[in-house]
């Protein structure tokens, strides 16, 4: 009888016993740490995002300041201003950036 992971065999009868695993995409392996590095540092960023959020609201609560920020460094600049001029164009690409990433040293160095 020879037997390995994916397949049994008897050679007295000829029973033939399959595992569709490796079919399916499961293969059996030893380096499971290598396979699952990028998931574990998945849930640890985004667990600490999810703790300065929070941490952030309660503090702003806390000091009596708004809990959402403005979006926009120039209220007035749109994407049809942009075109004009290099300083509107800069504007807009200043408030791109501000709500595409956020800018949080107003409230770290405005006091």
């Amino acid at each position: 009888m020879t037997t390995c992971w994916l397949c049994q065999t008897e050679s007295g009868n000829d029973t033939y016993i399959a595992n569709n695993a490796y079919w399916f995409g499961f293969a059996k392996t030893s380096a499971v740490p290598k396979l699952v590095k990028w998931n574990i540092t998945y849930i640890l960023v985004v667990t600490l995002w999810s703790v300065i959020l929070i941490r952030q609201h309660y503090y702003r609560i806390s000091r009596g300041r708004p809990t959402t920020r403005a979006f926009f460094m120039f209220p007035k600049i749109t994407r049809a201003d942009a075109d004009k001029n290099l300083k509107s164009c800069l504007k807009y690409f200043a408030n791109y950036g501000f709500y595409k990433f956020g800018f949080e040293g107003e409230t770290e160095f405005g006091h």
